[in-house]
Formats: C-alpha cells, structure tokens, sequence
C-alpha cells in the first residue's frame, strides 16, 4: 500500500490537501487561505473545514495524517496561523486551542420596536461591494480573529448562522450617507442577525428598528444578534433590555494554533509596539524571550520600538505550550492566568511587559467568515 498527501488548489480562494491510498483519495479537508488581523495587524491564516474520510475507510487514522500534513504543508508555505471551528476532544492532538467563543445578545421584539430609527434599510446590490467591505474593514480595524475583507481573498457571505445557508445583507443609510450592514438569517420561526458593521453609530437604532419589523411580520417575539460583546451594537442592545449570552466549547469550537511563531511575531510587532507606547512602561527597554515547543522568539524593546531579533540576555524569559502562546497572542488568555493555570513559566518580569504587550480581548470571526 502505498499513500501519499497532495494538495490542490480548488479555486482561487480554497485548497484541497487529500490522502491518496493507492491512487484513490480516502480522506481530506479543504483549506482556506485569507488575511487576518491580530489587533491592527494582518497575518496570513489557514481556514481548515470539511474534514472527512470516507465511510469505507474510517477509523484507520487517516484524518490524522492529513491533518497532519497540512499543519506541515502551511509551515512550509509560510502561513502564520490556522482556525477551524472543531468538534470536542479532536482537534487538540495537533496544537489547536480553543480561542473564540459563540457570544449572542437576545432582544425581545417589543422592545426593540421602541427603538428610534436613526437610519433607513434597503437590500443589498452588486455594486454595493466596496462600500459594504470599507465599512466591516473600518469597524473591525483592530479586532483580532476578524476576516480582512479583499474582493481578491474574499468569499460574500459564503454562510451566515446555518452551513451553506447565505445571509439577506441590507445597507442603512442615515443623513444621505451609507453607515451601516447587517445581515440576517431568517426563517419562518426566527430573526437571526450574524453580522453588524456601522461607521456611525446612527446606523444602530435603524438596524434594531428593522430586525423588529422583521420579527412583526414573522410573530417572532425575540430577536438574535450574533455580535462581539464589547461592540458597540452590543451597548445600544444593552438599553433595549438584551439578553447576553456568551458559550465557550471545551477543547472544541473556534480554535486555532501557531504555524509561524517567529515570523507571526514580526508580523505584529507594530501593534505591540502601539500597545507599549500608551502604556505606563513606554521607556521600558530590553530582551524577552519566548520560548515554545515550536521555537524561541527574541523580541527587543527599545526607545518603546518592538522589534523581533536580538542578541545577549534577555530581561525577560516566557516558557509555555505553543497553544498556550496562540491564546496570548489571541488574547483570550492573560499571562497571569497562564502562569496560575498552565504549564507555563514567567521569570524576570517585575514590571507586567508581558501582560502589557498582550493584554486580554475579545478575538471573535464573524459567523459569516467561519468555516
């Protein structure tokens, strides 16, 4: 028997690495290359989806080799990172970290019919791509684990809250000027909104106000917003009497690994060095090594520059997991709970850098993005 890995490029924006057993493909995946931002930054993403094996040739750990495969293949082509949405105790044998969760905020249709309408709704046309993509790029602009939008990577509201069931995109409109997007997911029974993106936020009250118009015709009483919960959506939900609501999977769901660790680091070096400027330590100066199973990282720090690289001892020495370094650089983890709760050793850091360059958030996909 004789087997090999091979990956193809299905189209301009997917590839599809498949194992090969004596000429027929048995099991495979598909991957999706894009952009991504950690914080402001853009580092180069691996999407993995659709991971199958045929019924004929289960449980023979096929799967296993070309998850493994690809993790190698992505290093070797120069990816940063990669995410995939995963069910329980699976995904974890090859570095993945739960790293997102699944937040909504639930609002009842009477009140949301309260809401001032501050902005106006028509359905989305074809030429209306640049705007709809400048204005999810302006409001996701440093949050890290969203989608950068490009008309050469990007795939339209490929899904929206069910697989391969697309989302109605509407615009909004206030003051003669497009401010706001927002798509929905309805059904007979439900008004589920996967996506929100405003550069004003006189776009909120007219997407609340035409949710509950929605819900009216439908005799929904509650409606679903599927948003971040620090986003400024979710504030306006809050004084309409929403219901928030946020699940974290156990080693399943959104998660994601470093395939790059250096070369991801340099990447976000200028967000680092953003987050140092405005901080208390802006004249800390100095080594701190990053030690993982994949590698150790060098960053130096000097006149609040962040850069990767550097020789002699460093101040500061990080030894953690590789999928415990990808839930820092995430942010959905801080140092000290690493420290506290993982396998993880800080030494030399009296003044909190660590926690300084990579602070808590909130690191969320949009529903429409996943995967």
């Amino acid at each position: 028997m004789t087997y090999r890995c091979q990956f193809v490029r299905e189209s301009r924006t997917s590839i599809r690495p498949g194992l090969v057993i004596d000429g027929v493909q048995v099991s495979g995946l598909h991957l999706w290359p894009m952009p991504m931002r950690i914080g402001s930054c853009e580092v180069f993403l691996g999407g993995i989806g659709g991971v199958h094996t045929h019924p004929d040739h289960r449980k023979r750990g096929y799967a296993s080799i070309v998850m493994a495969e690809s993790v190698a293949w992505m290093r070797e082509q120069g990816y940063d990172v990669s995410v995939l949405f995963g069910i329980q105790d699976f995904y974890h044998r090859w570095g993945f970290v739960t790293t997102l969760s699944s937040t909504m905020i639930e609002v009842p249709t009477r009140h949301a019919d309260k809401a001032k309408r501050t902005s106006r709704p028509r359905r989305f046309r074809k030429t209306d791509f640049p705007v709809a993509m400048r204005i999810y790029n302006r409001d996701n602009a440093s949050r890290t684990a969203s989608i950068i939008r490009r008309k050469s990577t990007w795939i339209p509201w490929r899904v929206g809250v069910e697989w391969r069931v697309p989302p109605e995109i509407h615009l909004y409109a206030a003051a003669g000027r497009t401010v706001g997007v927002a798509g929905f997911c309805l059904r007979a029974d439900r008004v589920d909104c996967c996506e929100v993106s405003a550069t004003d936020p006189r776009a909120f009250g007219g997407i609340l106000r035409h949710a509950a118009d929605l819900a009216v015709e439908r005799r929904v009483e509650t409606l679903v917003f599927r948003v971040p919960l620090d986003h400024p959506f979710a504030d306006f939900c809050r004084e309409q009497g929403g219901a928030f609501r946020e699940q974290v999977p156990r080693v399943a769901g959104g998660m994601a690994r470093l395939i790059n660790q250096t070369q991801c680091l340099k990447k976000i070096a200028p967000e680092l060095t953003r987050r140092l400027g405005g901080s208390r330590l802006s004249g800390w100066s100095g080594g701190i090594d990053i030690a993982t199973d994949l590698e150790t990282t060098r960053l130096t720090v000097k006149r609040a520059k962040v850069s990767v690289g550097g020789r002699g001892r460093a101040r500061v020495r990080l030894q953690l997991p590789q999928d415990r370094l990808t839930q820092l650089l995430f942010g959905w983890q801080d140092v000290s709970f690493l420290v506290t709760h993982t396998p993880t050793k800080l030494t030399g850091d009296r003044d909190g850098v660590v926690d300084t360059l990579f602070p808590r958030g909130r690191p969320y996909m949009w529903t429409s993005d996943h995967f």
